[in-house]
């Protein structure tokens, strides 16, 4: 039994944007075409193999047999299928059929294991699982990618960190020489239980938000090795801990009020206090907004332009990411400009 190759791209493409009736009907004549791209089925038989009503394979067929201007692919003017003497003809199958995947990044990734197998004298076939009947030689490959993947995670996870660092190293701001901080905890005698722990993390709270990690961006937080070289968790916290510093967001509402007042014609700084759209709210805030910032420094855009910079930045953010609040605000406030 053959197969098909389908490109990834499909799902960016304007047929994906059809109907489910049409997606399912040309997904089953990619499966059912022959190396010239044929589809030796009739309408009838075709709307059995996809499920759907024969009056829908008819509409469907309608769709992928006219033009679309829409379609990457300029050639037939976009048009998918054709009608054959023997069925149907997949117009654009030898193109894809054809091309190359050798250069993709997982296919460069592969050869370069197998490379370094080589070069260390291992067996690169010892864990290939014998493709099945009825099976294509690429599930053999998938097959010994899952197998490869869960033996190194075993090794990792046998392998682990000490107990608490995992802990620490999550909570420390400055995530730097990773080796040489559990080489340090290592050290540590007698090593930390949860107690110890729980230590570490609660003088961490007070000096995450003292003046002197907080000066310059975090210039001078030392190393996660040397802060617990030095056991630091036993300093005593000296006065009131100092406020983040908020300079970065009167930048920010000065950048944001002239580029108003260029759009809406109007004297830079004749914005209402209550209006500023950024406000002094906390550390969270303020990593946001020296990041929106540095956006300003890199050069003049228009609102259209850092829309899209900043919608690209909050799709990166995790879900639980404080800074989304304040990078929503900030897009609210462009699609507001835009729009006026």
């Amino acid at each position: 039994m053959g197969f098909c190759k389908l490109d990834q791209s499909i799902v960016y493409s304007s047929v994906w944007c059809e109907s489910l009736e049409v997606c399912k009907t040309w997904v089953t004549c990619l499966a059912l075409a022959d190396a010239e791209g044929i589809v030796r089925v009739a309408a009838p038989g075709l709307a059995k193999l996809v499920g759907i009503p024969l009056e829908d394979v008819l509409k469907a067929l309608e769709v992928l047999q006219g033009p679309d201007q829409f379609s990457k692919n300029p050639e037939h003017e976009g048009r998918r299928l054709e009608r054959t003497s023997e069925g149907f003809k997949v117009l654009n199958y030898c193109h894809y059929r054809a091309r190359d995947y050798s250069m993709s990044r997982d296919a460069i990734r592969k050869r370069e294991w197998r490379e370094r197998a080589k070069e260390h004298g291992r067996d690169k076939r010892r864990d290939i699982v014998p493709p099945l009947s009825g099976h294509s030689a690429s599930a053999s490959v998938l097959c010994s990618s899952v197998s490869s993947s869960s033996k190194r995670k075993n090794k990792k996870q046998k392998s682990g960190y000490p107990f608490g660092f995992e802990q620490f190293w999550n909570v420390y701001p400055n995530k730097t020489a990773k080796v040489k901080a559990v080489e340090a905890w290592r050290r540590i005698d007698p090593q930390p239980d949860q107690a110890l722990v729980d230590s570490m993390l609660a003088a961490l709270e007070w000096q995450r938000q003292s003046e002197a990690w907080l000066k310059e961006g975090g210039k001078y937080i030392p190393h996660p090795a040397t802060w617990l070289n030095g056991k630091r968790w036993d300093d005593e916290c000296k006065g009131a801990v100092s406020k983040p510093d908020y300079s970065t967001w009167d930048v920010l509402n000065q950048n944001a009020d002239q580029r108003e007042a260029a759009q809406l014609g109007r004297p830079t700084g004749s914005r209402a206090i209550g209006q500023r759209p950024f406000q002094r709210e906390g550390e969270v805030e303020a990593q946001a907004a020296a990041e929106l910032a540095q956006d300003d420094d890199a050069g003049p855009e228009t609102d259209a332009q850092r829309l899209e910079k900043l919608t690209a930045r909050l799709g990166a953010l995790p879900a639980n990411d404080e800074r989304r609040t304040i990078f929503n605000r900030e897009i609210e406030r462009l699609r507001g400009g835009i729009e006026q």
